[in-house]
């Protein structure tokens, strides 16, 4: 009775699994049958499945059709998250070796292998000991099964009966996305440990214990995908990646749209390369650009702007290029920021150039514009006015800055 009962009040909390997810299933046999080929069964985790359909081996990474799929002795077209089936594949070069229990069959946007995983981790209250940094552990996941070494992120250990941060640090690489369960074992794979659930399955080996990471990890602990969009694209000042999303939490484009629409925020970029930021965090954005590029101006006030790589630089927080490139021509489109010769400056911008180079400057210009041949070296003209080579180089490089002179590659 007392079973029946928890099982009974454990039904509320029972997630149910999301067809509407991309599709990947836990491979548990693998064999041949005659005249039918390579046949595996498994449990679909999420995602539906048609005859024809095709899929990526986590193994290896080879593309496979299914040909044929059987639920309970009998043959269907379609199956879906939640269910146990039996497919039969076929692809090029694909064999009964070229797949193994403990493999996923994933949808090709899913496959991205992983050798590190941030976890939450609950330490059983039964353990005697707590469980310490570096312990070499057995780690089962879906139906895959490894050695492993649990690196503790949250402290220098974790207490029987409590959760802490860790990673899952692996010998090869295996396949997970946020929120599957795993459960771990001691070296000898008698006793258990621990159990809990991945939140970044594509987890950083340096800097994995910064006060920033253990955050963004807590965050990505969410109730749900739309608590996690929230709170993680209002901490980001470089946004959220739409491809980063999808593949860490299985969540398909088409929804992270519809969250995104329904938190107002915005959508940067084009596909494949979408990004999220809220409109708070990219008006933000564009001013630390325009504070770079102030920053430039006064450094070196002798030159007209900094290059897009400049300013990319000088941000010091990630951001995709490709959001640069976005961001600045916003900034030029609103006359935020003026662009020539492929750098950018300020309206209010003058190129403080000193009377010598001024007058140095324009006698150059004389010189660079012969009666006849072509015109001469910065040597040369050094020899010519006898003045050092590097201050007519520098001069040069102003009167270029200035767009009064166009240096020309060499051969040309």
């Amino acid at each position: 009775p007392a079973l029946e009962k928890a099982l009974i009040n454990s039904i509320d909390f029972i997630k149910t699994r999301n067809s509407d997810q991309y599709f990947r299933m836990a491979v548990d046999r693998v064999f041949t049958i005659q005249g039918k080929g390579v046949v595996v069964t498994g449990t679909i985790f999420s995602g539906c499945l048609n005859r024809s359909d095709y899929l990526t081996v986590s193994s290896n990474g080879s593309e496979v059709r299914v040909r044929g799929i059987r639920v309970y002795k009998k043959d269907v077209e379609r199956v879906e998250a939640g269910e146990r089936c039996a497919l039969n594949l076929v692809g090029r070069r694909f064999s009964v070796s070229s797949i193994r229990r403990g493999a996923w069959l994933t949808h090709r946007n899913l496959y991205i292998p992983t050798a590190r995983i941030d976890v939450e981790l609950y330490v059983l209250k039964t353990e005697n000991h707590a469980l310490k940094h570096w312990t070499p552990v057995h780690f089962y996941i879906g139906a895959d099964h490894s050695s492993a070494r649990v690196a503790i992120l949250s402290s220098s250990n974790i207490a029987p009966g409590d959760k802490g941060l860790a990673q899952i640090v692996l010998p090869r690489d295996t396949f997970a996305v946020s929120g599957d369960h795993f459960v771990l074992r001691d070296q000898s794979a008698k006793r258990t440990l621990a159990g809990g659930r991945v939140l970044d399955p594509h987890a950083p080996k340096r800097g994995r214990r910064k006060g920033t990471r253990v955050a963004k990890l807590l965050a990505m602990g969410g109730e749900n995908h739309h608590h996690i969009l929230k709170v993680l694209v209002d901490r980001s000042k470089s946004g959220i990646s739409f491809h980063w999303f999808s593949t860490t939490f299985n969540v398909s484009e088409n929804r992270i749209n519809e969250i995104a629409t329904s938190l107002d925020f915005m959508k940067i970029g084009k596909s494949p390369k979408n990004w999220i930021y809220s409109s708070q965090n990219w008006i933000e954005l564009l001013k630390l650009i325009e504070s770079c590029v102030n920053f430039f101006h006064q450094v070196k006030p002798t030159l007209l702007g900094p290059t897009t790589e400049a300013i990319h630089l000088s941000l010091k927080i990630f951001l995709d290029r490709t959001i640069l490139e976005l961001a600045l021509n916003m900034l030029v489109l609103e006359r935020k920021l003026f662009l020539k010769d492929n750098r950018f400056y300020l309206p209010s911008h003058n190129v403080d150039v000193s009377k010598c180079h001024q007058a140095l400057l324009k006698t150059l210009l004389n010189i660079l514009e012969p009666e006849s041949g072509g015109p001469p070296s910065p040597s040369q003209i050094a020899n010519k006015l006898g003045l050092e080579v590097k201050v007519i180089e520098k001069t040069l490089k102003i009167g270029i800055h200035l767009g009064d002179i166009l240096k020309i590659g060499k051969g040309r």
